[in-house]
């Protein structure tokens, strides 16, 4: 199974990985071959030679260190749901403007990886819902401190977006995995064929009312049987006939809609990471995934191939 890395091409590349053979793009070091085209549909500028350029060094990578971002405000649509919005530079704004782009915010030694749910001129927010002890700590900080320490932006956050030409005919999204909607809707409006439905369950109508009112979309339950069963049909037509499916839900909610799909059809289904997303560079190993080929990957960083 071929790999996409999702840092090919950018700054971030060559990156660690390289150094250790582990390069998706090019296996030059590992097996002193360059398959950036054959393998990996790459035609772009080969990651190999930019490190053998470079002095058999990686690329400097300007996001390595966290850097601060002034906190502007905090809004609360819930006790425990609240949008972030800190100071971001013309160009940071502009490098999260891609579907699937997060960032990593650290509080208290703490990292966890936020969506961006808005990139707008001078500032970037963020959906944060206090489910545990990282994001209480990264809520905490935003009412304590003035400054997050941010790390980012990443790309793999839905793996298969970079290869989306325009919306897909098909959306279906729940609670705050639904960020990234906000983030690719605003501002674009939809062709005519996208259909979107969502599950508003812990989106207090204030959001909603905020970030997707005149947005077109119909509610569902996701929870219930006959709406399961509807719409894994109409994932099935779809990627049947080669469309592309995004599905902006929890791992659960995305295994329950995709049952019954071949592993064709499956490639054709564009959903958040399910990987431990801790460092987002490949490094700490929390996100390595052996698939039954017997390649082990790094999921923060990787994703298979969509079929053109």
């Amino acid at each position: 199974m071929n790999y996409v890395c999702s840092d090919r091409g950018t700054e971030h590349c060559p990156c660690h990985l390289m150094e250790t053979g582990q390069c998706y793009t090019c296996t030059m070091v590992q097996e002193s071959c360059c398959s950036c085209e054959d393998r990996a549909g790459w035609q772009g500028t080969c990651p190999y030679s930019e490190y053998i350029q470079q002095g058999g060094m990686i690329r400097p990578d300007p996001w390595d260190q966290p850097a601060a971002f002034r906190i502007l405000s905090k809004t609360s649509f819930a006790p425990d749901l609240a949008v972030i919005r800190v100071e971001a530079s013309p160009g940071l704004v502009e490098q999260c403007r891609r579907a699937g782009t997060y960032m990593m915010a650290g509080a208290f030694g703490w990292r966890t990886p936020l969506s961006v749910l808005r990139s707008e001129s001078g500032f970037l927010e963020f959906l944060v819902k206090n489910a545990g002890v990282k994001t209480r700590y990264l809520m905490e900080a935003a009412e304590r401190e003035s400054v997050w320490y941010m790390n980012g932006p990443y790309y793999n956050g839905l793996p298969g977006s970079e290869q989306m030409r325009e919306l897909p005919e098909l959306i279906i999204a729940r609670g705050v995995a639904s960020a990234p909607l906000v983030h690719m809707l605003e501002g674009a409006a939809p062709p005519d064929y996208c259909i979107s439905y969502l599950d508003d369950k812990g989106l207090p109508a204030l959001f909603l009312q905020e970030y997707l009112e005149g947005m077109p979309y119909e509610r569902v339950c996701l929870k219930e049987d006959e709406t399961q069963r509807n719409l894994r049909q109409l994932i099935c037509r779809k990627t049947e006939a080669g469309k592309a499916v995004l599905l902006l839900v929890s791992p659960y909610y995305a295994e329950l809609l995709c049952s019954g799909l071949s592993e064709r059809q499956k490639l054709l289904v564009i959903r958040p990471n399910p990987a431990n997303l801790c460092c987002a560079m490949g490094l700490c190993g929390s996100c390595s995934h052996t698939d039954g080929d017997g390649v082990t990957v790094k999921l923060c960083k990787c994703s298979r191939a969509m079929i053109k």
